[in-house]
């Protein structure tokens, strides 16, 4: 077993509160889709805890007198949120080994 699999079984026993026996149970394909799920949300709600921080430091800056006029916003501070990976179909096939036909000009 190799670094990265031990960090996600230990996350997913921690998170999900499950067993070593009850996440060996699931396939390969069940516990990688789970563990990156998992992971989005995390990353989400960490992103929503921060937005609340930055959206105060926001106001305090635009209240605050100075010479610039810009007004800042919560995203100046902590950048854009977490987004999903997306992966098109055309990938996918190729990830899972299969042969696509060239397109015919």
């Amino acid at each position: 077993m190799d670094k990265e699999q031990l960090t996600g079984i230990v996350f997913l026993a921690r998170k999900l509160h499950w067993s070593r026996e009850e996440i060996g149970k699931l396939s390969p394909s069940q516990f990688q889709t789970l563990l990156e799920e998992l992971t989005f949300q995390e990353q989400q709600e960490e992103y929503q805890r921060n937005h609340r921080v930055a959206s105060l430091m926001a106001t305090i800056v635009n209240c605050t007198p100075r010479k610039e006029t810009r007004r800042y916003k919560a995203a100046d501070f902590i950048g854009s949120p977490p987004q999903r990976d997306i992966i098109s179909p055309l990938q996918l096939a190729k990830n899972k080994g299969l042969k696509i036909p060239e397109k015919e000009d």
